[in-house]
C-alpha cells in the first residue's frame, strides 16, 4: 500500500490540493514560512479548470491529456512546496499537519541517515522538442529500483556556455520521485548546452551525494 500523502485519484487530489493550498495561505506567517501564492495559485486554478472540462460527457482526448498534464504541474508544485517548507519545520505544530493532509513526524523513530550512493544518468532522450528526459538509476546496479531510503531523484541543472566549475554553479532543480524525469525549455533556448547532475533524496528530506555533471544539447 502506498505511504503517499497526496491522494492518487484525480478528484481526491483536487480536493487536497485546495485544502493544502488554502490552509496553508491562511496559516504561513505564522509558520515564518513564504506565501505559497506564488507557487501554487495558478497551477491550482489550471488543473481545477481542466478537471471541469472533464465532468462534461462531452469532453475529448485533449481534455483528458490537459487534465493529466496541469495535474503533474500542480502536484510538482505541491511536492516542491512541502520539501522546501513544510517537511521538518519545527515552526508547524502535529495539529496544522493534519489540517494540511500531510505526515505527521514520529518522534520515536530512529535517526535517519542521508543515502549513500548516487543516481547516474541511465540514458538521455533529446527525441521531443524543447525537452530533454532522463532516465535514471542508482550507479553500479543493473535494476531501475531506487536505492533503500530513497524517496527519489534531484536534478541540479543550467543553461551554460562551458562547463561548470562546480555543481553551485548549476542553479536549477528539478525533482522525482521515479525514472525519468523530464526538463522543458522555451523555443529560445533550442542548441543550448544543458549540464546537470543527480542526486537522491531521502525518504525524510536528508540529500546524499551528487553524481557527476553530464551535458545534454536542448533539442
Amino acid at each position: 500500500m502506498s505511504t503517499d500523502y497526496i491522494p492518487r485519484a484525480d478528484g481526491p487530489f483536487l480536493e487536497w490540493a485546495r485544502n493544502f493550498y488554502n490552509y496553508a495561505l491562511a496559516h504561513y506567517s505564522q509558520w515564518q514560512t513564504p506565501s505559497p501564492q506564488a507557487l501554487l495559485e495558478a497551477p491550482l486554478a489550471a488543473y481545477a479548470a481542466a478537471w471541469d472540462k472533464c465532468q462534461s460527457p462531452n469532453r475529448g482526448k485533449i481534455d483528458v491529456l490537459e487534465k493529466d498534464e496541469t495535474r503533474k504541474v500542480l502536484e510538482k508544485a505541491c511536492r516542491t512546496y512541502y520539501r522546501a517548507y513544510i517537511d521538518g519545520n519545527p515552526q508547524i505544530p502535529d495539529t496544522d499537519r493534519d489540517n494540511l493532509g500531510v505526515p505527521i513526524p514520529d518522534a520515536t523513530r530512529t535517526p535517519s541517515t542521508p543515502p549513500t550512493t548516487f543516481p547516474m544518468a541511465d540514458k538521455i532522450d533529446t527525441s521531443v522538442l524543447r525537452q530533454i528526459t532522463i532516465h535514471f538509476r542508482d550507479n553500479g546496479s543493473n535494476h531501475k529500483a531506487k536505492p533503500k531510503g530513497a524517496h527519489g531523484c534531484e536534478v541540479r541543472w543550467g543553461l551554460l556556455d562551458a562547463p561548470p566549475a562546480s555543481v553551485e554553479d548549476l542553479t536549477h532543480s528539478d525533482f522525482d520521485t521515479n525514472s525519468p524525469v523530464t526538463l522543458a525549455f522555451d523555443e529560445s533556448q533550442r542548441g543550448k548546452a544543458v549540464y546537470f547532475c543527480l542526486r537522491w533524496e531521502g525518504n525524510t528530506g536528508l540529500k546524499g551525494p551528487y553524481g557527476e555533471i553530464d551535458r545534454a544539447i536542448v533539442p
